[in-house]
């Protein structure tokens, strides 16, 4: 087990290394290190609210896609024309 200085988002106790994987991506070394916290019960609440915020974030991303398709394009709304203050 290795220390880093990371503190867990929610605890603020020192997380632990579990994990480190170097990978050569395009010419370029990548290092991925996975963390956790301490204590398990901290770490558990931690993933449920990142993979809610993760959902959340897909769901837009699918949104956005879906708004961008050319069957749902709004090229025939026409915008007025901003009135002058006298």
């Amino acid at each position: 087990m290795i220390f880093v200085k990371n503190p867990c988002i929610r605890c603020g106790k020192q997380r632990i290394v579990v994990k480190t994987k170097r990978e050569l991506i395009n010419g370029s070394w990548v290092t991925t290190t996975t963390t956790r916290c301490p204590d398990p019960d901290c770490q558990r609440i931690v993933e449920k609210q990142l993979k809610k915020d993760n959902d959340a974030r897909e769901m837009l991303i699918s949104q956005f896609k879906n708004l961008n398709s050319p069957f749902n394009r709004r090229s025939d709304i026409v915008l007025g024309k901003r009135k002058k203050n006298i």
